[in-house]
């Protein structure tokens, strides 16, 4: 039988580089880290405003179908004519009044899509516009917006990346739906 004895077995000799694997665990991290604070500074990053134009403008093309539902539900449903709706925020109670449960059942538009939210407000003019409807008494929303969301609105609406010149009503071709 053979047997094994401990006591004259060979020790082994201490190797050089058995430190190698914690330092080489140790630049690992390190270089994780530096990855991560770089990639927070913003050299990896861009910018949100593109993005946030997209939101906004689909936010504000929704608020544009509501309203159209609501003047549906007043004028089809309720058989009010169309120049007498009463769009107006204090009006909530009668079956004419578009932001009331029983006329056009929406409420009224935020601000918070604007160009300047707490100076800027949804305005509900009515009358002609050339090339947009057919009589004295279309019904409009218009809110002011920043540029690139206007663009944003007309690229989705008619495909037209361009914004309206500030100060310029929009004309027919760059609001047409």
């Amino acid at each position: 039988m053979l047997t094994f004895d401990k006591t004259n077995a060979p020790a082994f000799a201490g190797e050089s580089g058995i430190a190698i694997g914690p330092i080489l665990f140790i630049v690992a991290i390190l270089a994780i880290l530096a990855a991560a604070i770089a990639a927070g500074s913003g050299s990896f990053t861009s910018g949100t405003a593109p993005e946030s134009n997209r939101t906004k403008a689909s936010a504000l093309i929704q608020i544009g179908e509501n309203l159209k539902i609501g003047m549906d539900r007043v004028v089809m449903e309720g058989g009010v004519a169309i120049g007498s709706v009463v769009i107006n925020v204090a009006n909530t109670s009668n079956a004419v009044d578009l932001f009331s449960p029983t006329g056009g059942g929406i409420s009224y538009p935020s601000n918070t899509m604007a160009n300047q939210p707490g100076t800027d407000f949804w305005y509900f003019p009515q009358g002609p516009v050339n090339g947009l409807g057919t009589g004295a008494n279309n019904q409009l929303a218009v809110i002011k917006v920043a540029p690139g969301v206007c663009a944003e609105i007309n690229n989705r609406a008619n495909g037209v990346t361009t914004a309206v010149t500030p100060g310029i009503m929009a004309t027919s071709h760059q609001v047409r739906r």
